[in-house]
């Protein structure tokens, strides 16, 4: 694993055992170099959140890749949001197809068809 480069210009498989062990560590943002959640350098200004459109936000409470107060702060910044809370610790948390995931795509699919209700009746 030792290199004379960065691992992030190597093969995939290189690179993997990495990534595996930043997210098995819960140190995925530090090997990333990303010391605050909240930098400018790697968010969005809150004024241009502001004119996202509606946005379906679902969120593991626990997700060790990216911070839940992440997804809080979009609920916060973009004026239509619907937002999900999931009781767990997954970042991949659909990987699997399941009654609880089934359940959040029809959740996604009624907020897309209500935002398109909306839309032509204006």
């Amino acid at each position: 694993m030792i290199q004379n480069h960065p691992v992030t210009y190597g093969d995939i498989q290189s690179r993997y055992l990495i990534y595996l062990y930043a997210r098995g560590q819960n140190e995925w943002m530090k090997f990333l170099g990303i010391t605050q959640t909240t930098n400018p350098e790697f968010n969005i200004a809150p004024k241009k959140l502001k004119a996202f459109p509606p946005t379906f936000i679902v969120h593991g409470n626990q997700d060790p890749d990216v911070p839940f107060t992440e997804a809080q702060f979009l609920e916060k910044m973009i004026p239509e949001t619907e937002f999900t809370v999931l009781e767990n610790d997954e970042h991949d948390f659909d990987r699997t197809v399941n009654q609880e995931n089934l359940k959040l795509y029809q959740q996604a699919e009624t907020f897309l068809l209500n935002i398109a209700d909306n839309h032509t009746q204006k």
